[in-house]
């Protein structure tokens, strides 16, 4: 049975780079404070830290939006984010597109 939270989960971005600031101070976020915060979705756990969860296709919207071509951008989101090794506290990347 699962088990209801002790507190909501926030949906708002800053409230989430919030609860993740005060749950893994060593948390990575994507880009800048706020760059990326459309495509932020939520706080899941690696290896018992909290990271910060991000929806692929929200991340290549926004580089989308600061002039990226689409292919530039699935090809700079794969290589740049997907593909780097950012260690334990970096942040989980999902499809929200099945």
């Amino acid at each position: 049975m699962c088990e209801e939270p002790n507190h909501p989960m926030p949906l708002n971005p800053e409230a989430l780079r919030d609860l993740l600031a005060e749950a893994n101070p060593e948390a990575l976020l994507l880009g800048t404070e706020t760059e990326f915060d459309p495509a932020l979705l939520g706080i899941a756990e690696r290896d018992g830290n909290p990271v910060a969860v991000y929806s692929r296709e929200g991340v290549i919207a926004c580089l989308i939006r600061t002039g990226m071509e689409p292919e530039d951008a699935e090809e700079w989101c794969a290589y740049n984010i997907e593909g780097a090794h950012m260690g334990e506290h970096a942040p989980i990347i999902v499809s929200t597109r099945f």
